[in-house]
């Protein structure tokens, strides 16, 4: 999506501010997710198989995502959601095509203060 990762770290830390929060990751992303880790204090979780992948899902309170499968999949289970989606020129199509439907959710468009946005669209749905 472009974002950096001192940006991605940002988040991390103000969802931290909600209380106890889980990081899920594909083990293939390992090297990413150590990175997080070690930048937040926060483990991430890393999965190989995606039946405990979507249980975590189903099980979260909340999620916070990219436009990726984890947002799809808390679409299907009905886990609140919030997405975010790289800036477009075709933004409100994007959101119109793939915002879940079967779950509370909020999208928020990755650009200046996103995290805060995306900090204020979790409150939303908390």
């Amino acid at each position: 999506m472009g974002i950096g990762f001192d940006v991605v770290v940002e988040l991390v830390h103000r969802i931290a501010e909600f209380g106890p929060i889980r990081l899920l990751g594909a083990r293939s992303e390992s090297a990413y997710a150590d990175r997080i880790a070690q930048a937040t204090a926060i483990a991430v979780e890393s999965f190989d198989d995606l039946a405990p992948w979507k249980a975590a899902i189903g099980a979260a309170t909340a999620l916070v995502t990219p436009d990726s499968g984890a947002l799809h999949v808390a679409g299907m289970v009905g886990t609140p959601v919030v997405a975010v989606f790289p800036p477009s020129r075709d933004f409100a199509s994007r959101v119109a095509r793939w915002a879940p439907w079967a779950a509370p959710h909020r999208i928020v468009q990755a650009g200046d203060r996103w995290p805060a946005r995306v900090s204020d669209a979790l409150a939303q749905l908390l």
